[in-house]
């Protein structure tokens, strides 16, 4: 609009001046697609004592104007004489340019495009080209899969011209993060991969509760695969720094599961304690009591987790208390805590499933262990018929023949060999299968 307000002026300049503001008036033309003030403004030239730069300038003007136009055979011709040229601002523009429209025309692959990129990025520094090639390039790395390297690029773009452009392109970051580790797009990576990629770009994180479900979600995978002490340190850094309340309260439940499977119970403690809310729904409270007497049980601390149990009726807390006096090693309680699990099995018709046969030899041994050998007879007749042709009939009976003798040494080898198995094992199994599974839904 300006130009045109002064354009009677032009003529009245110099004849060595007026190109510069030709050029510039060309230029203002290709930004808004007025590709006939390129060509009269360029014309206009011929008349005026231009130099070799502003004449370079010129042709530029012209093939981006066939470029635009769709003329991309005289495009390619005016790119490839300015790349022939001495002159170099124009000279690396037409390369630009060149690279770009036969991208566009299908005439060249991803990898030779970034091929060529990656050597024009070294050839001219420090204005707005270099702030399109560099967002080209990232574009091109990650449209082929390289991720680390098309952010990396676009970062540097982003520190290199903050102003110019660089809020729109840290928008497209964003985008690009949230898609990967929100849509599910980093789920082709490794796990190992997608957690570097994570942490190299953890500032392009989203505030708020899309940046939570972005870090459940790559925890849970790392779960998946077992690795548990990357993905405890995510979670980790939530509660103690992004959570409050209600949210808060949920991931240190599941950092405090984490930590379980990867049987470090002091830490599934301090999950717990520092994650505590005052208005917590009943079953979310049930299992934050049923972890917290888990973890205080792997510390050996028995008395503790029977307490925080004593007025739970629940199956789950039936299985923690049964396997509490097994690991204290109080047969008296441990017997009619299995004894509960059991209930009556014996009498349903379906096979037993190896936990409940699992449960049958616990019963057995803590039966022995505490010398009620009635019992212990009850048992064998009991469950007999549906532990034939298994190994543990076998070693029912030889609990039920040696509990006269304790120290046999078939008694001695068995009973270690079961003291060995835990109900918990069983209890976070139940855990770690619904941690892949959420992950599997997610994902």
């Amino acid at each position: 609009r300006e130009f045109a307000v002064g354009l009677d002026a032009l003529s009245t300049l110099p004849a060595d001046l007026r190109p510069m503001f030709r050029l510039a008036m060309a230029e203002v033309g290709l930004a808004g697609d007025d590709l006939t003030t390129v060509e009269v403004q360029i014309a206009a030239m011929e008349r005026d004592r231009a130099s070799a730069a502003e004449r370079a300038r010129a042709e530029y003007a012209l093939a981006r104007a066939d470029h635009i136009s769709g003329d991309h055979a005289a495009a390619l011709d005016r790119y490839d004489g300015l790349i022939a040229d001495r002159h170099r601002p124009t000279q690396v523009r037409a390369k630009f340019d060149r690279i770009r429209l036969l991208r566009e025309r299908g005439e060249m692959t991803v990898e030779e495009a970034i091929d060529q990129l990656e050597t024009l990025r070294f050839a001219w520094r420090g204005d707005a080209l270099e702030l399109d090639l560099l967002t080209r390039l990232g574009r091109l790395y990650i449209g082929s899969g390289d991720l680390r390297s098309g952010l990396s690029l676009m970062r540097q773009a982003i520190a290199y011209f903050p102003e110019d452009g660089g809020r729109d392109l840290a928008r497209e970051m964003n985008e690009i993060f949230a898609k990967l580790f929100l849509n599910g797009e980093a789920d082709r990576m490794g796990p190992i991969a997608a957690l570097g990629l994570y942490y190299d770009f953890r500032e392009l994180t989203p505030i708020g509760a899309p940046g939570d479900e972005m870090i459940r979600r790559l925890a849970d995978r790392l779960v998946s695969v077992d690795l548990l002490a990357r993905a405890a340190d995510l979670l980790d850094h939530q509660v103690n720094f992004r959570l409050r309340g209600e949210a808060k309260a949920k991931v240190g439940t599941r950092l405090a599961i984490i930590h379980l499977l990867n049987r470090r119970p002091e830490l599934g403690l301090r999950a717990l304690r520092i994650s505590r809310w005052a208005r917590l729904a009943g079953e979310l409270v049930a299992e934050r009591r049923h972890l917290e007497a888990r973890a205080l049980t792997d510390l050996n601390r028995f008395d503790q987790a029977r307490e925080l149990l004593a007025n739970d009726k629940s199956r789950a807390a039936d299985i923690l208390r049964a396997d509490i006096h097994w690991r204290a090693k109080d047969w008296r309680r441990a017997a009619p805590a299995f004894g509960r699990l059991l209930g009556e099995r014996w009498r349903d018709p379906a096979p037993l499933e190896p936990l409940e046969r699992q449960q049958v030899m616990q019963l057995a041994i803590a039966l022995a262990l505490n010398e009620d050998r009635p019992a212990l007879a009850r048992l064998k007749q009991d469950y007999q018929v549906k532990l034939a042709d298994l190994p543990e009939g076998d070693a029912l009976d030889v609990i039920a023949a040696a509990a006269v003798d304790r120290r046999r040494t078939g008694f001695r080898n068995l009973a270690s060999a079961i003291a060995q198995v835990s109900q918990l094992e069983a209890f976070m199994t139940s855990y770690r299968e619904r941690l892949r599974q959420e992950a599997s839904a997610v994902n």
